[in-house]
């Protein structure tokens, strides 16, 4: 008799899987395609979840009159107006739903950082709306992820909670992103560059991508070659991008970095796999300091920071040649990422500390242990003050 059951399990082992956004629009003005995008597909009633920074953006370049223009309505509510402030978690999701849960809408907007994004994704899903994304700073790779990563009430890492689909559309208009500060755009750059040690391994990493169950172990080439390019073009035009900002003049490196980070990382991320995820587990890590006593109410780094900090301990860990780890030390410098603990504003940090977070990430990871991680955030300290001395490495 035929096994259909273990032939089935064999079919779907090289099955190839992605998903997209319906739409991505990004350039200078392109906030001012959403009204006809949104009359295109018979949008009447809109429901914009935003900070009230990011509101007042999208207030300033026109946004509510582009939707009036249509003859549409919407209504704007506010994120991190409640108990937990500006956080996704699962009492500021509970908030908004609740907020709206006895209207009829067409659609979500959610817009500002990752934080909002994500918190905007959690609602659309509970509404069952779809989602249109703008992003008005580029400090995540979250804008066209089918994920939120969701954190507790106190700002601890919880969990990545998957939708099942991505934004409908994802607007960038970079003109708000040149206009944002240029610490979001680099904190950016170091959510999207923590690739770099897992691009080698993507093809052959034998883990699922976000898409398909254990069985499947086939990559999309897209994936790859997305995570090439994206990687290629955050160190060969950050810098300039990140210059472009500072200055408010717009570029040509501006537009292609951003597009890197908003969309070719979702490409990567999400059709492609984890081969150890070790920047995220070290960046989840960090945020359990928030449980000791002396760390609450303390200011943290933006995700980005942390996470390229945890791609330096990552290089470690994978014994990278020390000339490479330091001139991925100096990128980061050259972006004004932090390459140390101190930098990061960890100056007072102690050996318990460091076991805690290592013991956290070390959950998250496969033969990895604690011990390993401690010792290589030590040698990430090192390498530092040979980075910050310019001492060359042979």
């Amino acid at each position: 008799m035929l096994n259909t059951s273990a032939q089935s399990n064999e079919m779907f082992i090289d099955l190839r899987n992605c998903s997209f956004v319906s739409r991505y629009i990004q350039g200078p003005g392109a906030l001012k395609y959403v009204a006809n995008m949104l009359q295109s597909i018979q949008i009447e009633k809109v429901l914009v979840i935003a900070g009230r920074k990011a509101m007042d953006v999208l207030e300033d370049y026109g946004f509510f009159k582009f939707i009036e223009s249509t003859g549409g309505s919407y209504t704007r509510i506010f994120f991190g107006d409640g108990f937990c402030g500006a956080e996704c978690c699962d009492e500021e999701i509970e908030r908004l739903t609740k907020l709206v849960s006895y209207e009829n809408y067409d659609v979500v907007v959610g817009a500002g950082g990752g934080k909002a994004v994500d918190t905007a994704k959690a609602v659309a899903h509970i509404l069952k709306l779809p989602l249109v994304v703008i992003p008005t700073i580029a400090s995540t790779t979250a804008p066209c992820t089918s994920l939120s990563a969701i954190y507790t009430c106190d700002h601890v890492f919880k969990e990545y909670r998957y939708w099942g689909r991505n934004p409908y559309a994802v607007i960038v208009d970079t003109r708000i992103i040149m206009n944002a500060p240029a610490k979001w755009l680099a904190c950016g750059i170091g959510d999207t560059i923590c690739r770099y040690t897992e691009v080698l391994e993507l093809a052959k990493a034998e883990d699922m991508n976000s898409f398909l169950n254990q069985l499947s172990k086939g990559k999309p080439l897209i994936s790859t070659l997305a995570a090439n390019v994206m990687v290629k073009t955050v160190l060969k035009y950050g810098e300039k991008a990140v210059k472009s900002v500072e200055r408010k003049e717009y570029s040509d490196e501006l537009e292609i970095v951003v597009e890197a980070i908003t969309l070719l990382s979702q490409i990567a991320y999400e059709c492609g796999g984890f081969s150890g995820l070790v920047p995220h587990a070290i960046y989840n890590g960090f945020t359990h300091l928030r449980k000791l006593d002396r760390y609450r109410g303390r200011e943290f780094p933006c995700h980005g920071e942390i996470v390229f900090y945890g791609l330096l301990v990552d290089m470690v860990l994978k014994d990278y040649p020390e000339k490479e780890m330091v001139s991925m030390m100096r990128f980061g410098q050259s972006v004004k990422l932090a390459t140390s603990l101190s930098e990061l504003g960890f100056n007072d940090i102690n050996e318990e500390e460091l076991t805690f977070i290592a013991e956290e990430a070390s959950k998250e990871l496969k033969n990895v242990n604690p011990v390993e991680i401690v010792k290589a955030i030590k040698e990430v300290e090192k390498l530092h003050i040979k980075a910050m001395k310019k001492i060359h490495i042979p």
